[in-house]
């Protein structure tokens, strides 16, 4: 019975008007809480997805930079073979000039 008697004291304290109070209390207070937590892991998700775009944007330039010496790269290879193809009509020219020459001295 004390039991009883006990749990109807608490029902009257939590249903008057400080027992709804301090419901309300905490009910603000909890979702204050929440809120907070809420937006704390906004503000540490925002700084990951900026560490993100930091790293992407570190990413792009060294990609940038390779493609440059890869095309510098393709440039030199590309003189070089211009050169050796002048180089190569050069000699076939005086091939054929020797040729030309070895065909007057025999006439």
């Amino acid at each position: 019975m004390p039991i009883k008697a006990l749990s109807v004291i608490m029902l009257q304290i939590l249903f008057s008007e400080i027992g709804l109070f301090v419901l309300a209390t905490l009910v603000i207070l909890g979702l204050v809480f929440l809120h907070l937590v809420l937006f704390r892991e906004f503000v540490i998700q925002e700084k990951i997805q900026k560490q993100r775009l930091r790293d992407l944007e570190k990413l792009e330039i060294k990609e940038v930079r390779r493609s440059q010496i890869i095309f510098s790269g393709n440039e030199v290879l590309e003189k070089v073979k211009n050169e050796s193809q002048d180089q190569l009509n050069i000699i076939k020219l005086q091939v054929e000039a020797m040729d030309v020459l070895a065909k007057k001295k025999e006439d």
